[in-house]
């Protein structure tokens, strides 16, 4: 789980040093579509920052549940049920706005313009996990 939790911290540096690409539906997302400028229509393709920033997320959206099920076993294995539910609850949750952000990333009608409401749900509750985890090292 060590090698999990690093890769995570490298990742979310990455991702820092990268620039996104704009992935959304600008014409869903805002009701003054008229006074944006070209600066602010998406990429025709896709830059390479961007490309570097999204494959810097993986080991952050991969890793924490990862990370979360591992913990969740060994805690299960020393009867720490407590933490055991929490840290699948807490993969389950991510893993699940992470899908949602798909589905809005996709267009999904119902989805359209919180793709990064959803991505956002889900890095928060990864590193409320990850800062459980710590504390839980730092009390043992």
């Amino acid at each position: 789980m060590p090698v999990l939790v690093a890769g995570v911290g490298i990742g979310l540096m990455g991702s820092g040093l990268f620039v996104t690409d704009y992935v959304g539906d600008l014409a869903s997302e805002g009701p003054d579509v008229k006074s944006r400028g070209a600066a602010d229509a998406a990429p025709a393709r896709r830059t390479r920052a961007g490309q570097m920033h999204d494959l810097c997320g993986i080991p952050v959206f991969a890793g924490i549940p990862i990370a979360g099920l591992t913990s969740a076993a060994t805690a299960v294995q020393s009867r720490d049920y407590r933490w055991a539910c929490y840290s699948v609850g807490s993969s389950t949750a991510m893993v699940g706005s992470l899908l949602l952000f798909g589905a809005a990333i996709r267009g999904q009608a119902r989805l359209r313009g919180k793709s990064g409401i959803f991505q956002r749900i889900s890095i928060a509750i990864g590193l409320g996990w990850l800062s459980s985890l710590s504390l839980r090292g730092l009390s043992q």
